[in-house]
């Protein structure tokens, strides 16, 4: 019989294996709870634990079929005997979780959710859905804190789908990464930083971005204040405080760093396309900047151009715009006369605007050198 359980589960059925039949009507009930209410399962439950009193198949399809009743005392009796027999049962965990989570007891609520997920990465992601959900509520944060850590297995894949869950998520994983001891979550911010930095700049938060990219810098220099066209401003791992290109067939920008740290962009626009080629999000202190940039024309179109626009994000009124560039495709200047950062400023986008003209060809340009230095 035990042959045939695993090998053929219908045949070990139809020879009166209660534990085989249990574990596909909890399979089935997963999905249709309606399933776990019938009644046939505290038959066949009984009948396995007759034969083995820790059959943990049994224990489980027990404590499910209570919760799907609605009998919670029930359910946990049979979760919390479940749990002894073994602790890589997810349903049985996640179950207790949410009795604990009910009588208010955090750190239970964590211990059984903290064995669910460290038993097996398949299932993952439906219950970091569920978690993400709870992160909007500070109390969760604060009970998932102490296990913001490299230890944790799951926790980078969380941290993960939190990142793209909407604008909350991000807050929250950074609010997580942000009062996490950095010692202890280096792999961690390498894992997840360039898109929790992305996607709070693609939200606006602002404030968040500037804390969160010094906590993941450390000692490093601070290159959000650094509007230059070179190998670590280039760095993927920036999110949008990297140079950041489009890449769409039709409008974009490729960016190459060669052997002498020195990036270069070419940049290119389809006929009558218009759009954003390529932008920064930066920190630039208030003053006086000027610009030194050569451009080379490469594909010549009438009418196209590429213009440099620096706004001011403000959290109420969208965003201004506080200096823009040449539009001409090919130029070469040297201190130049550049944008002025108000005070107020403490945010900026710098975005690459590109029109690609009349030309059937569209246009395309390189750009060997680009950077706005502070004056006074």
């Amino acid at each position: 019989m035990f042959v045939a359980r695993d090998s053929n589960p219908p045949i070990a059925i139809r020879m009166g294996d209660e534990t085989t039949k249990l574990k596909l009507q909890v399979q089935l009930g997963l999905s249709d709870p309606k399933e776990l209410r019938d009644t046939e399962i505290v038959n066949d439950a009984r009948k396995a634990l007759r034969r083995n009193p820790l059959d943990a198949v049994a224990l489980r399809a027990l404590a499910l079929h209570y919760d799907a009743l609605k009998n919670p005392k029930k359910a946990v009796q049979f979760a919390q005997l479940g749990g002894e027999a073994t602790r890589r049962d997810r349903p049985i965990q996640l179950l207790l979780a949410g009795a604990a989570a009910q009588a208010g007891d955090a750190d239970r609520t964590m211990e059984h959710l903290n064995t669910a997920l460290s038993t097996t990465a398949s299932g993952r992601q439906q219950i970091f859905a569920a978690m993400s959900q709870m992160t909007r509520q500070q109390i969760f944060l604060d009970m998932l804190q102490p296990y913001v850590r490299d230890d944790v297995l799951w926790m980078p894949g969380f941290l993960g789908h939190l990142v793209s869950d909407g604008a909350e998520g991000p807050r929250a994983a950074a609010q997580l990464v942000l009062r996490a001891d950095p010692k202890n979550t280096a792999d961690i911010q390498k894992k997840i930083g360039g898109d929790l930095l992305g996607m709070l700049a693609t939200y606006g938060e602002y404030d968040l971005l500037r804390r969160t990219y010094d906590r993941t810098r450390g000692t490093g220099k601070d290159l959000s204040q650094l509007a230059t066209f070179d190998a670590a401003t280039a760095n993927k791992d920036l999110g949008w405080l990297g140079w950041t290109p489009s890449t769409n067939a039709s409008l974009g920008a490729d960016l190459d760093v060669g052997e002498n740290g020195r990036m270069t962009a070419t940049v290119y626009a389809g006929q009558s396309e218009r759009g954003v080629a390529l932008h920064r999000t930066l920190f630039l202190k208030p003053g006086r900047y000027t610009l030194n940039e050569t451009r080379q024309l490469a594909i010549a179109a009438d009418r196209a151009s590429a213009q440099w626009n620096l706004y001011c994000p403000d959290d109420k009124n969208g965003r201004r715009l506080i200096w823009s560039g040449p539009k001409q495709l090919a130029y070469t200047v040297r201190s130049a006369p550049g944008p002025l950062i108000p005070a107020d400023c403490k945010a900026q986008v710098l975005e690459l605007q590109v029109y690609g003209g009349d030309s059937t060809r569209g246009f395309e340009i390189v750009i060997d050198q680009f950077a706005l230095t502070r004056a006074n």
